[in-house]
């Protein structure tokens, strides 16, 4: 489950990241990669584009319906670089003000919120 979390949430990332270019619109990204005279570099930048924009659309609604306390956690855990598990965790107690076993259950708690909110808007995009 952890594994799952941490690579939706790096696409996703890398989503936010490609969106995020100076020149967003993708219309004037498809234009200027229409330009693009070497065809393999194309078909890299266009797949990267499908999928940031899937991830965006499928991550997103799912990211916004957690609460505020649960994106930090989550974003603590899985985004931020710690040095080991347990320095993240430490992290966790320290934003939630808890002990550690209550850390673990709303660790808990907001994996299984995320993962249900994905799995329905990855039905939603993929049908």
């Amino acid at each position: 489950m952890e594994a799952t979390i941490k690579d939706v949430l790096e696409q996703y990332e890398f989503a936010r990241k490609v969106l995020a270019a100076p020149t967003c619109d993708l219309d004037e990204i498809r234009s200027f990669l229409s330009h693009v005279t070497d065809s393999e570099i194309l078909k890299i930048r266009t797949h990267q584009l499908k999928v940031a924009s899937f991830y965006d659309q499928w991550v997103t609604p799912a990211w916004q319906s957690l609460t505020p306390s649960e994106r930090a956690v989550l974003t603590i855990l899985y985004v931020k670089h710690h040095e080991s598990r347990s320095a993240a965790m430490e992290d966790v107690c320290d934003y939630l003000c808890v002990e550690r076993s209550s850390a673990y259950r709303y660790r808990e708690q907001a994996c299984h919120r995320f993962l249900s909110y994905l799995k329905v808007n990855y039905h939603e995009q993929a049908g």
